[in-house]
């Protein structure tokens, strides 16, 4: 065995033992190695071709190939997938041979595959969402873009109602809206968000019984303005409830909040977060401000605002870019933003400029899962 197969032998061996923050570490480490000694073919490869890895994928969910691999104890023959997934043997062969070939599902042998880790990722409802609503609609618009950046003479977007994916599905409806239409695209994008969930909870990032040592009783405790089916007011009422007992509220549009679960101890408001604020002096915390250009952001910031007393403390709650070095990820979601709602994902020096022109400050900034670049920003009314 060569040096370098011992020692690629060595870090599959620890890898496959390791935490998943190491893994996700050294998988972004690997990936910087691979594209650093990539030659000129394979680099003109990968821009070239790897979009056929999406094709793949997809064409591989319309026929449940990951289901019928990860349902299946044994190694199964083409012919076998073909038969329970109904699909032409000699078309489910070469699908299965891209998808081996991209290490994404496990070749045996000659026409023989099973299911390896990644093939059960896919197989899951957040996998299915990623690849059904990524495909569909987001490429969609990704594949408009560079079209409609050179037609507006490249400036950077900022319009929610004017994006690459308006011109790309031909409509005037804002992004979500859209594709509320259609019950499918709202189960995959449902499904595929659980995929970037953190697993950590932004509660345990804030010293709360501090903030909240003084917190009039009489006063809302916690406010969640966008706050969708009540998670977030659940998770702050899960880590304070034994010291405080102030309302919690959860607020957003009367038919999000018709599909939400009723929770014990959490009000359920309907506001809409670009008109005056109901509640008056409170805690706020804002999870979607991304989806928003700056001065539709904006917006909703001086509503917040104007409702907060010298006491209250607002948190937002986003993914905030690092000043260099940005993850894959990170930038993905910004080019997202960019494709779909003419919004962008931004990094502290952006934020602080943003709130500092509605009279917000940030006092203090919770990187509470460096994975996903997750932070919570707390900002309080500026002193006049």
């Amino acid at each position: 065995m060569s040096t370098i197969d011992s020692l690629l032998a060595q870090l599959e061996e620890a890898a496959t033992k390791a935490e998943f923050s190491v893994r996700y570490q050294l998988s972004g480490q690997l990936q910087r190695l691979a594209r650093s000694i990539a030659t000129p073919r394979q680099l003109m490869q990968h821009y070239g071709y790897t979009y056929t890895e999406q094709v793949a994928a997809r064409i591989a969910a319309d026929l449940g190939l990951f289901t019928i691999l990860t349902q299946s104890k044994d190694p199964l023959t083409t012919d076998e997938i073909a038969t329970k997934s109904g699909g032409d043997p000699t078309l489910v062969d070469r699908v299965l041979r891209h998808l081996a070939s991209t290490y994404t599902i496990a070749e045996i042998g000659e026409s023989v595959f099973a299911a390896n880790e990644a093939t059960h990722s896919l197989a899951s409802l957040p996998g299915e969402g990623n690849i059904m609503f990524g495909f569909d609609f987001l490429n969609k618009a990704f594949q408009q873009l560079p079209a409609f950046l050179k037609e507006n003479g490249y400036k950077n977007p900022n319009q929610a109602l004017d994006t690459a994916f308006h011109q790309a599905f031909d409509t005037k409806l804002q992004f979500f809206q859209f594709f509320q239409q259609d019950k499918d695209a709202i189960r995959y994008f449902h499904a595929s968000l659980t995929a970037f969930k953190s697993p950590i909870e932004w509660t345990a990032a804030i010293p709360l019984a501090e903030k909240l040592r003084e917190a009039d009783e009489n006063a809302p405790l916690f406010v969640d303005v966008g706050g969708g089916h009540g998670n977030q007011c659940m998770a702050f009422r899960k880590a304070t409830k034994e010291s405080f007992s102030g309302r919690v509220v959860s607020q957003d549009l009367p038919e999000t909040l018709a599909e939400a679960p009723k929770h014990e101890n959490i009000e359920m408001m309907a506001q809409d977060f670009f008109q005056k604020q109901q509640i008056q002096d409170h805690e706020d915390i804002r999870q979607c401000l991304h989806d928003l250009p700056d001065e539709g952001a904006k917006q909703v910031l001086k509503q917040i605002r104007d409702a907060m007393s010298p006491q209250s403390v607002l948190l937002i709650d986003e993914l905030v870019l690092p000043d260099t070095g940005a993850s894959p990820f990170a930038m993905q979601l910004d080019f997202t933003m960019m494709a779909v709602l003419g919004s962008t994902e931004r990094t502290v020096s952006n934020w602080r400029s943003l709130l500092g022109e509605i009279g917000l400050v940030i006092t203090q900034v919770y990187r509470y899962d460096p994975e996903l670049e997750y932070s919570i920003l707390e900002a309080v009314a500026a002193r006049e």
